[in-house]
């Protein structure tokens, strides 16, 4: 059933443009980008209450649904960092492995957002937002594999293109566009395919691996001929503190540092090896300017009838793994 055509609000389109251009622009701001995005936020849904009022809340609930499921997806892929320090995954492969955490949410918000681009084009016959909707949508199945951020941001400029150009006058329509339940299960199981074939290719494969969550360390390895290829992670600790008072009442500053680190092999020390450091932060340490997750890799060689593995700590208890017999 057609609905009668109303003109929009003083300033609605504004809002609307202004909002999405702060937030699809929030990234390139450096340190001023939280703020815009805010700003964005606050303008785009001032934008969008205004619609409601004119033509149709619909817009505005499925946003208030997305911000939701964007916020979920951050939240996981802040927890999914803390969760999976040890885990062996490393450079690239780490942070497609992190994405994951957040990936269904984050097809599920551009879900929605198709289906509100697909209003919009309905209810102001301006069929361009068809468009932006199905890029965000590519985007967002694409997430894991990094070429659908800029895709992401492509569909928000887009939609930024086309409010430009919406025309002043709107009108509600009674169908939800984009609601099939075919097209949402070929889109849940394009993400279950994407999610699993990326998760799959990060994550190294291992003959054993024995994690201590208590001691924040684990050793993972993988038979190479008569050797053993063996891959040690851990979390850096602080060794020392700010001052120390001698034995004749001195107060003395003492510098804290990194504690250091000795590996053996059947009693034998380990001298060779690849050492490397990484830190993970999510959004909340990026947001409160809190330290991430540090860690730090050793991968090296041992004999193939290698039974122990002892990680000396400075001034630290000796953390041992008993190497498994069938490997």
């Amino acid at each position: 059933m057609g609905h009668r055509k109303n003109a929009l609000l003083a300033g609605e389109r504004e809002f609307l443009l202004i909002g999405a251009g702060l937030v699809a622009l929030s990234a390139y701001f450096g340190p001023a980008g939280l703020l815009a995005f805010g700003i964005g936020i606050i303008l785009y849904t001032w934008g969008l209450y205004l619609w409601s009022v004119d033509i149709d809340s619909r817009p505005l609930i499925l946003f208030i649904a997305e911000a939701g499921l964007m916020t979920a997806g951050i939240l996981a892929i802040n927890w999914w960092i803390h969760r999976t320090a040890l885990s062996p995954t490393w450079g690239f492969g780490r942070m497609v492995f992190t994405l994951l955490a957040g990936y269904p949410f984050f097809v599920a918000a551009a879900v929605l957002y198709r289906i509100r681009m697909g209003i919009f084009a309905g209810e102001t016959e301006e069929l361009g937002f068809n468009l932006a909707g199905n890029v965000v949508l590519i985007g967002a199945l694409l997430f894991p594999l990094l070429i659908g951020v800029p895709l992401f941001t492509l569909g928000r400029f887009i939609e930024m293109f086309y409010l430009w150009k919406m025309p002043l006058i709107g009108s509600r329509v009674d169908y939800l566009p984009f609601a099939a339940i075919k097209k949402i299960g070929g889109i849940a199981l394009s993400a279950l395919l994407i999610g699993g074939l990326a998760y799959y290719a990060v994550t190294p494969d291992y003959d054993f691996s024995i994690v201590n969550e208590a001691e924040k360390i684990a050793l993972y390895g993988k038979a190479k001929g008569s050797l053993l290829d063996l891959t040690l992670l851990y979390a850096p600790r602080t060794c020392g503190s700010n001052y120390k008072v001698t034995k004749e009442g001195i107060v003395m500053t003492y510098s804290a540092h990194t504690c250091e680190v000795e590996v053996y092999v059947d009693g034998n020390k380990l001298n060779t090896g690849t050492y490397e450091a990484m830190e993970a932060s999510g959004a909340l340490e990026n947001l409160f300017g809190t330290p991430g997750v540090g860690i730090v890799r050793i991968t090296f060689q041992a004999p193939g009838n290698a039974s122990t593995v002892v990680v000396s700590f400075e001034g630290e208890e000796n953390v041992t793994f008993q190497l498994p017999l069938k490997r």
